[in-house]
């Protein structure tokens, strides 16, 4: 993919997601989710924050001249404040020189600089007409008031042991470090220590260490819209679901930056949760929490008002002083600057205390190290699946060599709820259970097999976005059968630590691959009644061994569900029917949200896309790089699902039509145009054919497999009557429509699928055994000629 095309899918996607994810604009609460959670540090919060309105408001009114700012909180605030300097002068290492209590800071240096950054913002909230249009001037103005707050946090609780400052970066309108678009956003806020300087931090825009961010709009006044200075987008109508007015221009452009921000945020940090984002139009300044779940905004505050301008220093002053967590960080990943790496911390179930699903249980945690990803958060929404390769034992310094022992995934899982509110079985549960039927077993090599792994706590509570969200919780829709669910932040450690699909070295190993992880979902299906619901390319790995032979694993059970073929198991039959997977690899009744059940053919049907995908774009990572920038037909099965349902029903119509992508598939003379001899050109054709005519096999076992009924071949809805009431439809000349996809999801059909499916995967494989051996053996040969 080029980098405009990378743009405009990016782009496409932010408009999507904030026409559709953007739920309960203006609704209120969503500021509160900053109020700090201790007891202490509210009043402490409260007290700053009313200082800094009172002084605001001060100059508002013309104070500026005369000098009458204040210096300091109200008495109960003033207590808790001194108590925990001397708490923290306790603690340092030369308790008996540090005295209790500190002097008082300059309250004339603190008033100068109060005035200082009121000039900065004062045509923003204290003049009257227009607003400038400039968005540097706008910048400005937001950093000056963000500065403004910082510098009454900074006089009130220096050296308290409370509260960190929020501070604006230098740059602007600038694409931060980090970035892998040519996105610019306008203002980054960093968190800095409280003992820092009151300034704008000097050091590049960065995605990695950004704490939030603000888009600036332009608008006439602080209420109507003005025309896009750089980008004529009109607002859309919203979901039906959302509480909120229909978002003018200005608004709902600020909110699609803002989904594009959020996107690498997520990306670049490591322990990021959730994120927090401002925007500015004109003079409203609206706050939005991004969950995994959605994003949820305020109610705009009007800082031409007294109103709106106490409620965003109040904000402001709560982000200030609340913990990290409600920041969005995880405070049980921390950096361990003397030695280099990572440390996380792993839930443990400890033995003979319950807890068969992800919910239940006594846990402890256990610290594990690392240095970086392997998988990172590359999406706004969803899962923020994150994989490190660790070891579970400490370093001993910077110098020591870090040894994986496991891989730890940590996700947002999204479970459903039952109707009594407890949750439903999410992975670690379903990794339980296949440990237990596996772990000494020869299909461990193609399974992943927890060693710990549970919910993470924040301090008491289990991490999930009813914790986060609390009330507003409830305003975000329900999953796509009707249930209310929760994201639950998990946290697995586990065995195998394999590479990606893309690190094979050759078409053959892929489909020996393949072949593995399809078997392994055969037996978890059979042995443990779980179907595993997301085959994709990410989610199918591999280990090597002996003689460089590579072993597939199937790997990332999130999405999975128990099949129970139990009818009266309504509620697990209507989990099964949720939309689920990734876009390019879903099932024809996955895309278009089908209420037929999800089955094997399904993720059989997920694994016939996954090598379509492949033989078009290229098995190893070399081929995709020289694919990248060419333009195929394949791509719009990753943009719209709806687009992406119905051309794989005409592409998997039959074998001529599945031929305008077979065509499309790698070979000599797109991969090793002009620079290779006629073996290795013949080498690589000959392996894409392979390919190819591995696909048309299994296209055919699918969607024309003689063992199933006539209304469950092809692609096409037929038109049949019904046997359950044939002479009544018979009379009334009715017939009925046929879904074939949904009549391969019926129990008597599925099996033959399955079964036709796997032998032919199965036969290809060894197949693909035999090449490779052959190519080593010549190898062999040719190599011991040489030396002889």
């Amino acid at each position: 993919m080029t980098q405009r095309q990378l743009q405009e899918m990016r782009v496409k996607e932010a408009k999507d997601q904030a026409s559709s994810r953007l739920f309960c604009c203006d609704q209120d609460g969503v500021l509160g989710l900053a109020r700090p959670g201790d007891e202490a540090a509210r009043k402490v919060a409260d007290a700053v924050g009313s200082l800094a309105v009172r002084n605001l408001e001060h100059l508002v009114e013309g104070g500026a001249a005369n000098g009458d700012l204040a210096a300091s909180v109200d008495k109960e605030a003033a207590e808790i404040v001194r108590a925990l300097r001397a708490a923290n002068a306790a603690k340092a290492d030369n308790a008996a020189a540090a005295p209790a209590q500190r002097a008082e800071p300059d309250a004339s240096a603190f008033k100068e600089a109060l005035r200082d950054e009121y000039a900065k913002f004062t045509a923003l909230v204290a003049e009257e007409g227009p607003i400038r249009l400039e968005r540097s001037v706008m910048y400005a103005w937001l950093k000056g008031l963000v500065l403004f707050v910082a510098h009454h946090v900074k006089h009130c609780l220096d050296d308290a042991g409370m509260g960190q400052l929020l501070l604006p970066c230098r740059q602007t309108d600038t694409r931060p470090a980090g970035s892998d678009d040519w996105t610019r956003f306008d203002v980054g806020l960093v968190v800095r220590p409280i003992a820092r300087s009151v300034c704008v931090t000097e050091s590049k825009a960065d995605y990695r260490e950004v704490a939030m961010i603000a888009e600036a709009k332009a608008r006439r006044d602080g209420r109507a819209a003005a025309p896009e200075l750089d980008d004529h987008l009109a607002a859309p109508e919203l979901d039906h679901h959302l509480a909120a007015p229909k978002l003018d221009a200005a608004t709902y452009n600020a909110f699609v930056q803002l989904f594009m921000y959020t996107r690498q945020v997520y990306a670049s940090q490591i322990q990021r949760r959730y994120v927090w984002g401002l925007t500015l139009c004109g003079a409203e300044v609206r706050a939005c929490i991004f969950t995994s779940c959605g994003a949820l905004a305020s109610r705009a505050m009007n800082l031409r008002t007294p109103e709106g301008r106490a409620r965003f220093v109040r904000l402001v002053v709560d982000w200030s002083t609340c913990a990290e967590h409600q920041l969005g960080m995880d405070p049980t990943i921390k950096w361990v600057g003397d030695k280099d790496c990572w440390r996380i911390e792993v839930p443990r179930l400890l033995p003979g205390s319950g807890g068969s699903n992800s919910s239940g249980g006594t846990y402890e945690t256990v610290p594990y190290y690392f240095e970086g990803t392997n998988v990172a958060a590359e999406r706004l929404f969803g899962r923020h699946t994150r994989c490190f390769p660790a070891s579970s034992e400490e370093p001993v310094s910077k110098d020591s060599r870090l040894e994986p022992d496991v891989v730890i995934k940590y996700a947002w899982s999204c479970v459903e709820k039952r109707p009594d509110g407890t949750m439903c079985d999410g992975e670690v549960a379903f990794l339980r259970r296949i440990g237990d039927k596996f772990r000494d077993t020869a299909m461990a090599r193609h399974l992943p097999i927890i060693q710990n792994g549970g919910v993470v706590q924040i301090g008491s509570a289990a991490d999930t976005t009813d914790a986060v969200l609390g009330a507003l919780a409830g305003q975000l829709p329900v999953t796509s059968n009707g249930a209310p669910h929760v994201y639950v932040h998990t946290r697995i450690a586990m065995q195998p630590i394999a590479q990606r699909l893309r690190d094979v070295e050759s078409v053959y190993e892929l489909v020996i691959v393949i072949a593995d992880a399809v078997r392994a979902h055969r037996e978890v299906l059979a042995e443990c009644d779980i179907l595993h619901r997301d085959i994709s390319e990410n989610n199918i790995m591999f280990t090597r061994g002996e003689g460089n032979s590579v072993c597939g694993v199937l790997v990332d059970f999130d999405s999975a569900a128990v099949v129970v073929n139990d009818p009266a198991a309504a509620a697990n039959e209507a989990q099964r029917c949720i939309c689920t997977g990734t876009v390019p690899f879903m099932s024809v009744n996955n895309l278009e949200g089908s209420r037929a059940p999800r089955t094997a053919v399904d993720d059989m049907e997920s694994v016939l896309y996954l090598l379509c995908w492949l033989g078009v774009w290229g098995v190893t990572v070399d081929h995709r790089k020289r694919t990248a920038k060419l333009k195929r037909k394949i791509t719009k099965w990753s943009i719209d699902m709806e687009e992406a349902a119905y051309d794989k029903r005409l592409v998997m119509l039959n074998n001529d039509a599945l031929g305008v992508i077979l065509e499309q598939f790698c070979d000599a003379d797109t991969l090793l145009p002009g620079e290779h001899s006629e073996d290795d050109g013949k080498a690589i054709t000959d392996s894409y054919v392979f390919l190819a005519d591995l696909v048309l096999e299994l296209r055919g076992a699918l969607f024309d497999n003689p063992d199933a009924p006539l209304g469950a071949r092809g692609t096409m809805a037929k038109y049949g009557h019904s046997s359950a009431d044939a002479k009544a439809e018979a009379a009334m000349s009715a017939r009925r429509r046929m879904n074939p996809y949904e009549e391969r999801a019926k129990a008597g059909v599925v099996g033959h699928i399955h079964e036709a499916f796997v032998a032919a995967l199965d036969e290809r494989a060894a197949r693909a055994k035999n090449i490779i051996e052959g190519a080593q053996h010549r190898a062999g040969s040719s190599s011991a000629g040489a030396s002889s």
